[in-house]
């Protein structure tokens, strides 16, 4: 062989070589790695749905489980008992949650409500009788439901009256719903369509077997033996065959569109096939028997995907089974043995500038931390006077609009002037009735210039001729401050840690003034001027006020909030038991949103699931941080 023909056989080896560690890479990405979750009343899981606090519920053989991310709790029926429990221990139904806390399923017995509230079951007999029924669709106060051997059960919740339709053929009960009132169900005669508005049944493709139905983007998804059939939704028969990589798969026992139009799916042998949507062919995604120590070939049941970014399986044998899918990224310091913190560090607050984070805290003053390196430098304010109880405690590092940068610390507020490299003091008057020196906690600014939060009260900071004076408000007390802002109507709301919040249009006046939560210890403020929505983290979780109609509700409880931070339509929200993510939704003339709550633990790379009241910031890189007593996070 000739050098020049030498050299190509060269390069095209390299290519080929190169493609192949290419695909490789970006096979070996796709494949999911499962975790099994162990815990479950039984180890079969036939449902699982998340309520809108953020728990899982998983259905069983053994009962209904509620997992909280760390714990799991089983409710099963009571031994000799029957008002308030629950009649029959299998569920293979789906699971609903409605709109008044009630989670909504069947056991081969009875379809039963269960009220998180009281923790009461309730059943309900269809046709005047207990019987199983799969929950499938709240409709204008109706649940639609099916059974196999029967056909559809219409529901009036509030009379507990019920319709009953036959349907024409056997049907597999978990049906879907699409966007024109029409259920669909997979029979082994075909496709069967019911009209919720007129009624009646329409059967597709009798000469068919099919398994399962999903419905993405008008779009269906129907199992046929190892094969899916996508059909448009308004000509079922102007169908083709979905397209499969090249792994082998079983029969399809389910498909699963969730909420981002992706559809999985899932085979008798636990293999998991994942379609993105915009794309036309299924990827392998790995296979859940892989969650267990034992080769086994047991078949996926259900699917549930998470917004966080998590794919949670139910199966045979496996229960509960986790894959991340989108992890969330945190980066933590200090590290264990890193050496590269002061010793037992406790955070208050933040500010981000640059690749630096200042870190105020408790009582080692200002500590500067280098993201890069990971090294920290101490700051010293100007201070000269007497040591002070906490006096190197500090609680508020800020930028106002104005470029300006607050702090304070042993009686003083700091401010450095934008443009200026050092803090200018302003003495803090004590206030004669406060058992206490000042420690400044929040700062809000407004068209006469600055309102501080302390732990004192409030004081009234005001500039004129490069000169800065400060007084103590009366009106207010001289309580503790948790936070303060100001809506852009003018209303103020100033909160303090006992006692409530402080509504009113003029601080500096006891007239006009409202309290709102009093018997509410408040953490931290946030106001939305898009929804008019004050959010206060506080001991009874997360509350959403809003301000014109002044309603409210508790979105995230069970939780002592420490602080609030947003994110586009979603709410960073620091608490006693993690981190949580709320995704907001906001609909009709309903003020307030509905969220959907995804809780991070240490399992999830958190350095503590305990937080710091209030030190929570975002920087101007977009970058989100918050405190723990076992140091700081970032993501």
């Amino acid at each position: 062989m000739n050098p020049e023909a030498k050299k190509q056989v060269n390069k095209l080896f390299l290519f080929i070589f190169l493609s192949f560690l290419l695909t490789s890479h970006v096979a070996a990405q796709s494949v999911l790695s499962f975790e099994r979750i162990e815990g479950l009343s039984q180890s079969t899981g036939y449902a699982i749905t998340k309520d809108k606090q953020g728990f899982l519920w998983i259905a069983t053989a053994d009962g209904l489980n509620r997992y909280d991310g760390v714990e799991m709790r089983a409710y099963k029926p009571g031994r000799g008992k029957t008002d308030g429990y629950m009649m029959g221990r299998l569920i293979r139904s789906d699971i609903l949650e409605d709109d008044h806390e009630r989670i909504w399923f069947s056991t081969d017995l009875a379809v039963h409500s269960f009220d998180k509230k009281t923790e009461l079951f309730k059943t309900w007999p269809l046709s005047k009788q207990n019987q199983f029924a799969n929950p499938l669709l709240f409709r204008d106060g109706h649940l639609w439901l099916a059974n196999a051997d029967a056909g559809l059960f219409d529901l009036d919740i509030s009379t507990g009256e019920s319709t009953f339709y036959p349907s024409t053929t056997r049907l597999m009960y978990n049906g879907v719903s699409d966007n024109n009132n029409n259920l669909w169900f997979a029979s082994n005669k075909g496709l069967l369509q019911f009209n919720l508005t007129t009624k009646q049944w329409q059967q597709y493709f009798s000469d068919k077997e099919f398994y399962s139905v999903a419905i993405s983007n008008d779009t269906l998804f129907i199992s046929e033996k190892k094969n899916i059939l996508v059909a448009p939704l308004n000509t079922p028969h102007n169908y083709s065959f979905a397209e499969f990589s090249n792994q082998e798969r079983d029969l399809v026992h389910r498909i699963y569109a969730d909420e981002m139009k992706n559809i999985w799916v899932g085979d008798e042998s636990g293999n998991v096939f994942f379609r993105q949507h915009g794309t036309k062919r299924f990827q392998w995604s790995g296979n859940i028997n892989r969650a267990g120590r034992v080769r086994t070939n047991y078949p996926v049941y259900c699917f549930y995907y998470d917004p966080s970014g998590r794919l949670w399986t139910g199966g045979y044998m496996f229960g509960l089974i986790k894959a991340e899918i989108r992890k969330q990224g945190f980066t933590v310091f200090p590290q264990s043995g890193s050496g590269a913190a002061p010793e037992n560090i406790f955070v208050n607050t933040f500010f981000e500038q640059g690749n630096e984070v200042w870190l105020g805290t408790f009582q080692k003053g200002i500590v500067i931390l280098d993201k890069t390196t990971g090294l920290t430098r101490t700051f010293d304010l100007p201070y000269s006077g007497p040591p002070l109880v906490y006096g190197k405690s500090v609680h508020l590092i800020r930028s106002d609009n104005h470029g300006n940068l607050w702090t304070g610390s042993s009686g003083y507020l700091y401010v450095r002037k934008k443009g200026s490299g050092s803090f200018t003091p302003i003495l803090i008057p004590l206030v004669p009735s406060a058992l206490q020196n000042p420690q400044v906690w929040s700062i809000a600014e407004n068209e006469n210039g600055w309102l501080i939060g302390t732990n004192v009260g409030v004081y009234q900071v005001a500039e004129s001729a490069n000169k800065f004076a400060i007084g103590h408000i009366e009106a207010l007390g001289n309580s503790r401050v948790a936070g303060l802002c100001r809506a852009p109507s003018g209303e103020w709301y100033i909160a303090f840690e006992s006692g409530g919040i402080v509504v009113t249009k003029d601080p500096t006046s006891s007239e006009g003034q409202t309290r709102i939560f009093e018997d509410t210890n408040v953490r931290a403020l946030y106001y939305d001027d898009r929804h008019s929505m004050l959010w206060i983290c506080s001991s009874d979780g997360l509350i959403a006020w809003h301000s014109a109609s002044r309603q409210h509700k508790i979105v995230a409880p069970d939780n002592y909030t420490y602080a609030v931070l947003p994110d586009s339509n979603d709410l960073w929200v620091s608490t006693n038991s993690g981190l949580i993510k709320a995704s907001l939704r906001y609909s009709g003339n309903d003020p307030l949103p509905g969220a959907t709550l995804v809780t991070f633990t240490t399992r999830d790379g958190l350095p503590d699931n305990q937080f710091n009241a209030n030190a929570a910031h975002k920087g101007m890189s977009g970058t989100f941080y918050f405190g723990t007593p076992s140091g700081i996070v970032w993501f």
